[in-house]
Order: C-alpha cells, then structure tokens, then sequence
C-alpha cells in the first residue's frame, strides 16, 4: 500500500512541475530562442570569414562548451533548480502593487 501511494506522489509531483514548466515555457523559451538566432548568425559571419578553418574552431569551441556544460552539471543544475524555486516563491509572495491615490 505505501509503495503505491509513494508512485502516486511521484506522478503527481511530476504533473505540478510539467504544469508549471507548461505555464513558464514562453518566457523560457524566447530567450533561448534568441540566444540560438545569435549563435547561428555568428556561426554564419565565421564561415563566410573564415572558411572551413572558421568552421573548425567554431565546431572545436562548441563541444568544448558543451563538454564543460555536461561536466559542470551536477553544479549547475541544482543552483539553476534553487533559484526558479527562490523566484517562484518571491514571485507568489508578493503583493500586487497598490494603485496611486488621486486627490
């Protein structure tokens, strides 16, 4: 019995994170957009720039970013995690601000 209503909490808890990751994606996702519009228009200048050695060192700096991402993750994905969650709260706690007083 308790292992049963342990998988419900389970699933339940991942229902209210994919809800709230579902009702939060915009304003993830443009900024990720943007930073991704960013990287390709660089990646575009440095092969027209540079040709294939341009292409060489771009490709040789993005792994090296994504290896350091990876190898850093069990850093930053925690903080990253802390955070949302400190914001969330203050975001929830506040109160809606107060309209100004005409005389």
């Amino acid at each position: 019995m308790r292992a049963a209503f342990e998988a419900f909490l389970k699933i339940l808890l991942v229902l209210v994170v994919a809800l709230i990751f579902a009702h939060f994606a915009p304003a993830v996702a443009m900024p990720l957009a943007v930073v991704l519009a960013l990287i390709l228009a660089v990646a575009a200048l440095v092969v027209m720039v540079g040709g294939i050695a341009g292409a060489a060192v771009l490709f040789a700096a993005l792994l090296t970013a994504v290896v350091l991402a990876a190898a850093l993750s069990p850093i930053w994905i925690p903080v990253a995690v802390i955070l949302g969650i400190i914001w969330l709260i203050k975001k929830l706690s506040s109160s809606p601000a107060q309209p100004a007083k005409t005389a």
